[in-house]
């Protein structure tokens, strides 16, 4: 990173996805309508006059944007706030991402029972959103009036964990 800079990751991430990208293409078959689907059907403007198209997207916009907030500024809570130094902030940084992706794997397992045990998918979907979006906030609460490291890491560790519902 020293001798390229820290452009040279971007770079580096856009060379490996450029060949992950073509073996997808040549493993995954081109999507042809139903038989006896109207034509045009599945068009990207037909799609989005959906609401069933919207919520999601903007029930993901919503979530990345917290995502992105978290990603950037936990390291920067932990050093500036808290007092640790970056180093600290770093490892203590990582439990939370660590419980958001164990957590992912959970939820799934969660939403796909409730499926599987007859509950209307549009419910279950409404559900997990509401744990993605209402848990992050709920353990973020405290973090407005305490000062001691192990309350933040907890708060930010349920908070990633909720989150992680909407993955």
């Amino acid at each position: 990173m020293s001798l390229y800079g820290w452009r040279s990751l971007f770079y580096l991430y856009a060379a490996l996805a450029l060949p992950i990208m073509l073996l997808w293409q040549a493993a995954v078959p081109v999507h042809t309508p139903a038989p006896g689907a109207p034509a045009g059907a599945s068009s990207p403007l037909a799609m989005l006059s959906k609401p069933g198209v919207w919520a999601p997207i903007a029930a993901n916009f919503v979530n990345h944007w917290g995502y992105f907030t978290y990603l950037n500024w936990m390291p920067a809570y932990f050093n500036q706030v808290l007092g640790f130094n970056l180093q600290a902030s770093t490892l203590f940084s990582f439990l939370p991402w660590l419980s958001m992706s164990v957590m992912s794997y959970v939820a799934g397992w969660i939403a796909d029972w409730l499926v599987n045990s007859g509950v209307e998918r549009s419910r279950v979907r409404k559900l997990v959103q509401s744990v993605a979006f209402l848990g992050p906030a709920c353990a973020l609460a405290p973090l407005a009036t305490t000062q001691d490291p192990g309350v933040a890491l907890g708060c930010f560790t349920i908070a990633l964990a909720a989150q992680s519902f909407s993955q």
